[in-house]
């Protein structure tokens, strides 16, 4: 009723190949944001109804896992979320976070409008259920939701301003190559430790495509290793010496068996956008962009215009055609088939979502 009185229209997404392993709220969150660039069209904003004491909830949670500013900075008001979509992705808007949940649904009630309740919202056993009724126990001693949440805004406050800094660092620091981050080793090393950890895990972020960033331990243990010899993996990555630098690589094995069909706009690995001047030439049909692999790498090595480390050159996006022969490899082959390019999101436009 409500609906059609504003006029709006509706749609009901369901969540169908969920294979019962990992963090159910996890995944299922996930599963949100794959089901709402599905469905959102050509809209670049999409508004969510987080409140005041989803803020806090989400504080209490990390708190208890020990974050730093990044985590007890809680919900953002505004993110940019990366597409699967043939697009550049969409912002996720959070209107309702200075707004506690009560006020909302006396707000409502006000109104003679109805709601649905989540069942799980009175489960228990889930991590964010068991803060909520954490927060309704401590509200009493001056620890209530409105308290966390300022606490919050204060530490997103704080995060911005060291995100800016990164920023200004990975200016003189970093450099991309062809989808790899290559960060100036020794100067990194000089760095604070927190402006450091905060530069390289972006990184891994960006290359990984994933928007969350590793855990801080397993980040210390990658970095101080980085100081010799031996490769490392974390997050989807590989993090080796090249040319005295640290270059950040995906690994292969996390996009192995990540292949797509070729079409005029492809995403690939969530952040490589392949582009075709003309529609896909009839040569092309059955063609698709996958890694290259230790063969793919190897047979395509010695028609590239750029020199790139092999252990990069094996996770790189390639054209194969339907029999699983390589075909191109956009921008880095001598004479393609025909005109193709990829195009990635600067990483410093990943630093700050602002």
């Amino acid at each position: 009723m409500w609906r059609r009185r504003l006029g709006l229209t509706h749609k009901t997404l369901c969540w169908a190949d969920w294979n019962g392993q990992g963090n159910l709220q996890d995944q299922a969150r996930q599963a949100r944001y794959r089901l709402i660039d599905d469905a959102r069209g050509d809209c670049r904003l999409v508004l969510m109804g987080h409140t005041l004491d989803d803020q806090a909830e989400t504080f209490l949670m990390r708190l208890k896992r020990g974050s730093g500013v990044d985590g007890l900075a809680g919900i953002p008001a505004c993110r940019f979320v990366g597409s699967t979509a043939q697009d550049e992705g969409y912002w996720v808007l959070r209107p309702l976070l200075g707004i506690q949940r009560q006020a909302l649904r006396n707000y409502l009630n006000q109104q003679n409008a109805q709601w649905v309740e989540d069942p799980s919202n009175q489960d228990p056993s889930y991590e964010r259920i068991q803060m909520r009724q954490l927060l309704n126990e401590i509200s009493g001693t001056g620890l209530g939701a409105s308290v966390l949440a300022e606490t919050a805004t204060r530490m997103a406050q704080a995060k911005e301003v060291l995100d800016q800094q990164v920023q200004r660092l990975a200016c003189d620091l970093v450099q991309e190559h062809h989808g790899d981050i290559v960060i100036d080793l020794p100067t990194l090393f000089k760095q604070p430790t927190e402006l450091a950890d905060r530069l390289v895990a972006a990184a891994l972020c960006w290359v990984s495509s994933n928007p969350y960033r590793p855990r801080y331990a397993a980040l210390r243990r990658c970095l101080d290793a980085a100081a010799g010899v031996a490769a490392q993996s974390l997050h989807g990555c590989v993090l080796y010496q090249w040319k005295g630098r640290l270059r950040i690589t995906r690994e292969y094995q996390a996009v192995a068996n990540m292949s797509v069909a070729l079409a005029q706009k492809v995403l690939w690995d969530g952040r490589w956008h392949l582009r075709l001047a003309q529609p896909v030439p009839p040569k092309a049909s059955g063609w698709v962009v996958k890694p290259l692999g230790d063969a793919g790498a190897q047979a395509a090595r010695p028609f590239l215009t750029s020199d790139i480390p092999f252990r990069s050159l094996t996770s790189h996006p390639a054209l194969f055609d339907q029999s699983g022969v390589l075909q191109t490899v956009p921008g880095l082959s001598k004479n393609p088939p025909f005109e193709t390019e990829f195009d990635l999101r600067p990483f410093d436009q990943s630093l700050i979502n602002h």
